[in-house]
């Protein structure tokens, strides 16, 4: 491979080639992320129209049984959006951005049917990578607890915010490696593990370029989907309500959401694709199935040739069935 392929796209070309594709396939982008943009929309107006004010030491029964209804319903919404909708829909969302990076014309029945049939393993890849992220934060607090116990709490403290500042250079490094996990997955058929290591090497040598893009991309998408937001729900969302104290009206506040995430959602998973689509063409794997995609034509078997002893016998004009009962 020469070392032009190895060269990543232009930086700019990159982010509107992500705006691009976006707005071109934006029936598709919208009805890829709906179901992640509603959910996600519907839980964070709960959450800010709804308070339940219950002191813990002086509450009855009946109101624990609420507090940890509630406590249990938030942690079953986190999980079925976040861990269950949110993979697969950025799965589906970087099909289209990889497509428009290779050039590839992809359907989006095809595009579901894929993410679909690879659900499980986008899941565990996405949950694996949350999970390593994790190591590095849950060791800190056991190092700041055990310094608490023997130092004091002040010491505790201090170490454990020490550690984190030290800790958050090497996630956010570890975190971009990973990035391009979940459309390996789909697009090349790789296990959790297959698609963690896939990533780490599609990204090494060009970890500022794939970081720069997400950021960028990220920061329109957020700056976009938040005015969006705001217009949307009349002020009860979006940029311009950070900081207020406001009473929220649940439906204006659901939808402003819900654009706001679908604006952003649609960005980044593009821009994944896209990103992933240009990292794959450098550093090629050795078979990608896209969906939909034409197999490539089969040579025709060369036809038998022909036995002396039926030299000058005329072909049968009967059907291939009757000949064979017969």
């Amino acid at each position: 491979m020469s070392d032009a392929a190895a060269v990543p796209p232009s930086f700019w070309r990159a982010i509107g080639l992500t705006l691009e594709a976006t707005v071109r396939n934006v029936r598709t982008c919208l009805m890829l992320v709906a179901a992640y943009a509603v959910l996600n929309g519907l839980s964070n107006a709960i959450g800010s129209t709804l308070s339940v004010e219950i002191d813990p030491l002086r509450a009855s029964g009946s109101e624990l049984i609420a507090l940890s209804a509630a406590a249990i319903a938030g942690f079953a919404t986190f999980l079925l959006v976040y861990i269950f909708v949110y993979p697969p829909t950025l799965g589906a969302l970087s099909l289209v951005g990889s497509a428009a990076e290779t050039g590839d014309v992809l359907e989006t029945h095809g595009i579901i049917r894929r993410v679909f049939d690879r659900a499980l393993e986008v899941i565990g890849t996405f949950v694996l990578t949350i999970l390593i992220l994790a190591v590095a934060p849950i060791t800190i607090g056991l190092i700041a607890v055990l310094v608490g116990l023997v130092a004091g709490a002040e010491a505790g403290v201090g170490a454990l915010l020490f550690t984190l500042i030290v800790v958050v250079v090497p996630s956010v490094y570890v975190l971009v490696r990973l990035s391009l996990a979940v459309p390996a997955v789909v697009l090349e058929g790789l296990s959790p593990i297959g698609a963690l290591r896939r990533s780490w090497d599609l990204v090494g040598g060009n970890w500022w370029w794939v970081f720069g893009v997400m950021v960028v991309v990220g920061l329109i998408g957020g700056l976009i989907g938040n005015v969006a937001s705001t217009v949307v729900s009349l002020g009860h969302t979006g940029i311009f309500t950070v900081g207020r104290q406001v009473s929220s009206n649940f439906a204006l506040s659901a939808l402003g959401t819900m654009v706001g995430t679908a604006i952003y959602g649609a960005l980044f998973g593009v821009a994944t694709g896209v990103i992933y689509g240009a990292r794959a063409q450098a550093k090629p794997p050795a078979e990608l199935a896209l969906p939909d995609a034409p197999a490539p034509d089969a040579e025709a078997p060369e036809p038998p040739a022909p036995d002396a002893s039926d030299a000058g016998v005329p072909p049968s004009r009967g059907s291939g069935v009757s000949d064979i009962a017969e």
